[in-house]
């Protein structure tokens, strides 16, 4: 009696089906039909989804990238538009506040407030009688000089940097005073000289170190040699530009202030006192003639 073959039965994809066992081979039914194949017609429908997604991560990478581009672009043409209109600025606001080589030393170079100590010893209301006044002490060997103020005059005899030097000059000679400060604080040249603002400024500076030094000499008889190097320099740029001066009161300004560093220079060299005396009434010549030209209008 033959042996029956014993059926198996397989799902497949979901489908039941049946098979013979034919000796040592298997034959699969019609349903086989049913079993998607892992390759074949199928393979290019998967390749062509997987290559969907890469094409739009590429489009949209490279869409950030000509964005990201473009606006960076525009940002560098617009910083570079505004340090161009900077610069323009910048160049016209030059232009505007320096018309002149004058009014740039007038802005830049300023003016060195002058404060000088003397002993007044008598007051006038008129000019007239002051005058009368300075021209008595100057024969009496005495440095003098009438100074205008408000509708009085003030004549003025001894000078120096602080008060107590200015009294002691002034009690070395016997000579009853008032002393009082001489403050000239003006900051910059007026306009009706500006175009020597650097002769004034060189001016400023020499009759500052003067006025210190001779106070110096008239306390311990010598001159600060830094300083004197210092005062060299300017006297003689000072001296340079004096041929381009045609202001007379500028022109008293140089010749008092050139001819009282070399009164301290001979003063420094022979230890004479009456140099001493020469360069108290240059000083207080110098110091007149400087503050009429800085206050005037």
């Amino acid at each position: 009696m033959d042996k029956q073959s014993p059926k198996i039965s397989i799902k497949v994809n979901g489908t039941e089906a049946n098979y013979m066992e034919k000796g040592s081979a298997a034959t699969l039914p019609s349903a086989v039909d049913n079993v998607l194949p892992f390759r074949g017609e199928y393979e290019a429908p998967i390749s062509k989804k997987r290559i969907v997604p890469h094409k739009k991560l590429l489009l949209t990478v490279g869409s950030a990238v000509l964005i990201g581009t473009g606006f960076g672009v525009t940002v560098l043409q617009v910083m570079g538009s505004g340090q161009v209109a900077s610069k323009k600025a910048t160049s016209a606001s030059v232009a505007t506040s320096v018309p002149s080589s004058g009014a740039l030393q007038t802005s830049v170079q300023e003016l060195t407030p002058v404060q000088a100590h003397v002993m007044q010893v008598a007051a006038f209301s008129t000019k007239e009688q002051g005058n009368t006044a300075v021209s008595d002490w100057k024969k009496q060997g005495v440095p003098a000089v009438l100074r205008e103020s408000g509708a009085k005059f003030f004549v003025f005899i001894s000078v120096a940097d602080s008060d107590v030097i200015a009294k002691a000059i002034g009690q070395k000679k016997n000579i009853k005073g008032l002393y009082k400060p001489w403050s000239i604080e003006a900051k910059a040249v007026p306009k009706t000289y500006e175009k020597q603002t650097a002769v004034i400024v060189k001016a400023n500076q020499a009759l500052n170190g003067l006025l210190q030094q001779s106070s110096l000499c008239f306390t311990t008889g010598k001159v600060d040699d830094a300083t004197w190097q210092k005062l060299e320099k300017e006297i003689s740029a000072m001296k340079k530009q004096e041929k381009n001066i045609e202001q007379d009161e500028l022109k008293k300004l140089t010749t008092y202030t050139s001819l009282a560093f070399d009164t301290l220079k001979s003063y420094r060299e022979k230890q004479e006192e009456a140099n001493l005396i020469k360069l108290q009434q240059l000083l207080l010549d110098g110091l007149l003639a400087y503050e009429t030209i800085v206050t005037a209008t």
